[in-house]
């Protein structure tokens, strides 16, 4: 089944649910659809999974003079929140990590992450200058340079995932 453009659009942004006059239909990830009109069987229909209403719009760095780690800003398009089920850091370091892929960070140029798995550099949640549903700011825990690669610098290519979905980018302001 082919629909316009503009279903195809609203099929995107109500989670792949769509209903047109009278006829529904349910597209997968593939991309495959199944039909039904109200004489025949009708199937179980999910609701949307809300976090892709939540991707990542912007990462921010700060580097302010005398704090131990860059301080990170997350802003989201939609409510985000660290996930629950955060364990102690890894080789005794303070900070929180999340089983991959529930909050991870990975500077892809420098090779270490903080935050997933049993990372030894662990996450801290800071306060929010202004508290917000749609933002995160957090550093790094103690484990943050005790390797001289293990920091973060300008031009550094970066991966933040939180709660399955990931943004990606170019350090700045480190």
């Amino acid at each position: 089944m082919t629909f316009p453009p503009a279903t195809r659009r609203a099929s995107l942004l109500l989670g792949g649910v769509v209903i047109v006059a009278g006829l529904s239909a349910v597209t997968g990830a593939s991309g495959a659809s199944a039909a039904s009109s109200g004489s025949q069987r009708k199937s179980a229909i999910k609701a949307p999974d809300m976090r892709a209403f939540s991707k990542i719009k912007a990462v921010g760095f700060i580097s302010a003079t005398g704090a131990p780690t860059p301080s990170v800003t997350v802003i989201a398009n939609g409510k985000i929140a660290y996930p629950s089920g955060g364990t102690n850091a890894g080789c005794g370091a303070t900070g929180t990590d999340w089983p991959t892929p529930d909050f991870e960070f990975s500077d892809n140029t420098q090779g270490w992450q903080a935050g997933g798995g049993t990372a030894c550099m662990g996450i801290l949640s800071l306060p929010l200058p202004r508290p917000s549903k749609k933002e995160l700011f957090f550093g790094f825990g103690s484990f943050y340079g005790a390797h001289p690669n293990d920091v973060l610098k300008d031009g550094d290519s970066y991966t933040l995932t939180i709660d399955g979905i990931s943004h990606s980018g170019t350090v700045s302001g480190v």
